[in-house]
């Protein structure tokens, strides 16, 4: 978050607290106990988790139904932090930090399924009788060929973006799931909210809506960046609001 960003949401959130009911600002003083406090912030951080958790595996069963190669889910840390082993690897989750919003989906840009198509197809329709098996495969499957399908058979735009849209939409799922179980009842909170933002709207560069507003719209960074302005400020706005209007959210 940058400064302007901090200063905005400082200013946002001193006015609402100002603005807000005097039973509301009551309740926020309350949770300002430790008690109170270390409860709601369990609670955040466990919702956090498997939300970013679910938004992460949606985008890796995605991408192995539509391409067919392995993946590996990586949680608690950004991707520039995680050279070294995980410390703790269950399947294809690798817990890599305790950030619980951060997460990132290794995935094959490649059409497994595509790949081995063309290369059969090529070699039922070129393969000649009479020579030896070893001589035909180092002639149709020369690693120049292998390359060329390799890049033919790349994901589709569309294909992509289907990766990344659902990302969020599970992580939005998984989230009412948790609160129906935990609570009975489903109440729109600010990580609901975030991640149906994060699959419609760009809120960082490089994240799942910007890459798709970028392909989709042709965009360029400035003309995105213009827009993260505005996104940016309704997401704080979203998280201002929660918090004032539910204490559990009292640690934002």
């Amino acid at each position: 978050m940058t400064l302007v960003e901090c200063i905005a949401a400082g200013l946002l959130a001193t006015f609402t607290y100002l603005t807000a009911p005097v039973d509301i600002q009551q309740n926020l003083r309350e949770q300002a106990k430790p008690g109170a406090l270390l409860t709601a912030g369990m609670i955040e951080y466990s919702s956090w988790m498997v939300a970013t958790a679910a938004h992460e595996y949606g985008h890796a069963n995605i991408a192995q139904r539509l391409g067919g190669g392995e993946t590996s889910v990586h949680l608690g840390a950004p991707c520039s932090d995680t050279k070294q082993a995980p410390w703790v690897q269950l399947g294809q989750f690798h817990i890599e930090g305790f950030n619980p919003s951060l997460g990132y989906t290794n995935y094959s840009t490649i059409n497994q399924h595509e790949l081995r198509r063309r290369v059969r197809e090529h070699v039922i329709n070129h393969l000649q009788p009479g020579r030896t098996v070893n001589e035909d495969l180092k002639k149709l499957l020369s690693s120049e060929l292998f390359a060329e399908f390799t890049v033919q058979s790349k994901l589709s735009p569309d294909d992509r973006h289907k990766i990344l849209f659902i990302g969020g939409l599970c992580g939005t799922m998984a989230r009412i799931a948790m609160q129906v179980v935990t609570e009975g009842s489903f109440t729109p909170d600010f990580i609901i909210v975030h991640e149906l933002f994060n699959s419609l709207l760009p809120l960082a560069p490089g994240s799942d809506a910007y890459i798709i507003w970028q392909e989709r719209f042709e965009l360029s960074d400035e003309q995105l960046d213009k827009i993260l302005y505005l996104t940016t400020l309704l997401d704080i706005s979203a998280c201002v609001y929660f918090t004032v209007k539910d204490k559990r959210n009292a640690p934002h």
